[in-house]
């Protein structure tokens, strides 16, 4: 791992403001890495019929952003982090408006059914990946899940309100 690149609050406040961005691409680990690299697969294929590439490379680097300003703001006892597990639940709530609106209603409703009780899992007991070397810092996920809601909710507005200017 490139110490260089991960979240680090303290260096955020001295001005390396790359990390709040550089973070989410980095890992504490091989296994973390392959995790987040499949879960990556996963959401990639889950929503390849209703974005472009380019849309979702954006998506992912505007979660990434909003997640770390999250952290800062909200979370000031997370000092360190790293990895794309609150992207992922970022896209996971993305992904999730995406199905409900398109052809897909029924995995949208279990995948928001699903992430909803793991989120609420987590903040009542905290990770239930407790196997890592690691803490597993659970705001991220919740920070990513809501913006990824966020960006559904106005991406669906900007659509709905273009249709009525026409």
């Amino acid at each position: 791992m490139n110490e260089i690149l991960v979240y680090d609050r303290i260096a955020i406040e001295k001005g390396e403001l790359w990390r709040l961005l550089s973070a989410h691409f980095v890992h504490l680990s091989a296994e973390h890495f392959i995790l987040n690299v499949l879960g990556l697969c996963v959401f990639s294929f889950l929503l390849c019929r209703y974005i472009k590439c380019f849309t979702f490379i954006f998506i992912m680097a505007i979660l990434a952003l909003l997640i770390s300003l999250s952290l800062y703001v909200a979370s000031p006892h997370v000092i360190r982090y790293a990895g794309l597990s609150g992207v992922l639940y970022g896209l996971a709530g993305w992904g999730t408006l995406l199905m409900l609106k398109g052809d897909e209603t029924k995995l949208g409703v279990l995948l928001g059914i699903f992430i909803s009780g793991k989120l609420l899992y987590e903040h009542q007991y905290g990770s239930v990946a407790t196997y890592y070397s690691f803490k597993v810092i659970t705001d991220a996920h919740l920070y990513g899940y809501l913006w990824g809601l966020a960006i559904g909710v106005l991406n669906n507005y900007n659509k709905h309100e273009a249709k009525e200017r026409r």
